[in-house]
């Protein structure tokens, strides 16, 4: 033992070693040669093969070892036994690591990382016994197959699919038109559908933010699909509910007496909602938009229900506390709860709402007053003995009308309960004429109230020529339609 310790010792750096009991690994650059249990050989030493040798280091060629451990980076190794270890990263192992392993090969420090076949290592021979080779991941089932072949078709088909949808909304809103017409008491239903789009609406933006912050809330695969989902239903509540008033707004809604912003205001709203684009990137985006948006959509609501409701409230009644509603809405859209109790903002939020209503107010003649509308309308010069006029004339000739004959207007309004009253006012040009009652039979069908006027022919204006107006109005001036007449030489 002593004369082999002495003579690696002796070797120095270039010469030759003999066996030894105990080898350790074989260092950078060192040659071992075949040894029983040889110890470490220095660099370029050559070593004796080594009955349990150590794994080789870096660059070292080492001799056929019955159990040796995995050859380090950059080694050229001899064929391990199956308990060797696997080969580190750029290592050239034995067989079943995937590395060349004969010592004929020149070193090649610089050789990139090499790990098993897949990472493109070079493999001499078959796998050692026992190797356990990589698993196989699972072929995917059909579920997953399915919605593989789903999502492609969608991500190929998506704008296909967005104006499908568009149409479908549309002709599902025009069904909803259909059916409103067929009974003004279904309106209650309203009621319920405003409280759950408010409660979605509020809970949106709790949840989501506006503008930019969509988009961060959105990111995550769970909140985008609370995100669709929740847009997915307002849209089908708004949908419903725009397309439900426009019937009732058309009928109430003159185009010649001026009341028809509300119903295109109605109308724009209810084809907007249809178009996921403009719902989902604009006003679900943006809860300014927003809040105008479902304020409008409140108050076209809000004047339909309350008479459902309540039938025998007033007109304008409904249209102050519709107003309100309206309002309240939009500021709270911005204004929490709590803010509005300190004093200042109470009173900016009363300021507001009150400055609204009196707008409204001044504006009340170009509201059409919801569900009240006009059944039929006409003037003539007698009245049969129902209360109907004998002709509804539009052209009357200035030599049919003598002095002693009068102009008589008849009018039949749909109401809703029995407390609101009607009249007619009579206009040449901006000049109102005076009238005087006319003594016609009251309507015998229910809810149906008719309303009769008479104007003497010597009270019209010296110039009778011309077009004439005949408006029928509410107690407070809502204008609920008119007829047009027009004498001529």
């Amino acid at each position: 033992m002593a004369d082999n310790d002495k003579t690696v010792r002796d070797a120095g750096p270039f010469g030759p070693s003999v066996p030894v009991p105990t080898a350790g690994p074989a260092l950078g650059g060192a040659y071992a040669a075949p040894a029983a249990a040889t110890g470490p050989a220095p660099p370029v030493a050559h070593a004796a093969p080594a009955a349990a040798a150590g794994p080789a280091t870096a660059g070292a060629y080492a001799a056929p070892v019955p159990a040796a451990g995995p050859a380090l980076g950059g080694a050229y190794a001899a064929p391990a036994s199956p308990s060797a270890g696997p080969a580190p990263a750029g290592a050239y192992a034995a067989p079943g690591a995937g590395a060349y392993t004969s010592a004929a090969y020149p070193q090649n420090p610089t050789a990139p990382a090499v790990g098993g076949p897949s990472a493109g290592a070079y493999v001499s021979a078959p796998a050692a016994p026992g190797a356990v080779p990589a698993p196989k991941p699972p072929p995917p089932s059909t579920f997953q197959e399915l919605r593989e072949l789903a999502k492609d078709f969608i991500k190929r088909n998506e704008k296909l699919m967005w104006w499908g949808h568009t149409a479908y909304a549309l002709a599902l809103g025009a069904f909803v038109a259909t059916f409103a017409q067929k009974g003004f008491e279904r309106a209650r239903l309203l009621a319920l559908s405003l409280t759950f789009a408010w409660v979605l609406v509020v809970l949106f933006f709790r949840f989501f933010g506006t503008g930019t912050q969509q988009d961060f809330m959105t990111a995550w695969p769970g909140a985008r699909r609370r995100f669709f989902i929740m847009s997915y239903l307002m849209k089908n509540l708004f949908q419903s509910m725009l397309f439900f008033l426009l019937p009732f707004y058309w009928k109430s809604s003159s185009y010649v007496a001026g009341t028809y912003p509300v119903f295109v205001g109605l109308a724009a709203c209810a084809v907007l909602s249809t178009l996921d684009v403009v719902f989902d990137g604009v006003l679900l985006r943006f809860k300014l938009v927003a809040s105008f948006f479902f304020a409008l959509t409140l108050f076209g609501c809000a004047n339909l229900v309350i008479p459902a409701l309540m039938p025998n409230t007033p007109i304008i009644m409904t249209l102050m506390v519709a107003g309100g509603l309206a309002l309240s809405t939009l500021v709270l859209f911005h204004v929490s709860l709590a803010a509005l109790r300190r004093p200042i903002a109470l009173g900016a939020f009363a300021a507001f709402v009150t400055i609204g209503l009196l707008g409204l107010y001044s504006a009340r003649s170009i509201v059409p007053p919801v569900p009240v509308h006009l059944v039929e309308a006409g003037v003539g010069t007698s009245l049969r003995a129902d209360g109907k006029l004998d002709a509804e004339l539009v052209v009357i000739r200035a030599t049919s009308l003598s002095e002693s004959s009068e102009l008589v207007s008849v009018a039949e309004v749909s109401v809703v309960g029995e407390r609101e009253q009607f009249r007619h006012v009579w206009r040449k040009g901006g000049t109102v004429l005076q009238h005087q009652s006319a003594a016609a039979a009251p309507a015998q069908q229910a809810g149906l109230v008719r309303v009769a006027s008479k104007v003497p022919v010597q009270d019209l204006p010296a110039e009778r020529l011309g077009i004439y107006t005949v408006d029928v109005i509410t107690a407070n001036e809502q204008i609920v339609g008119r007829t047009q007449f027009e004498i001529r030489e």
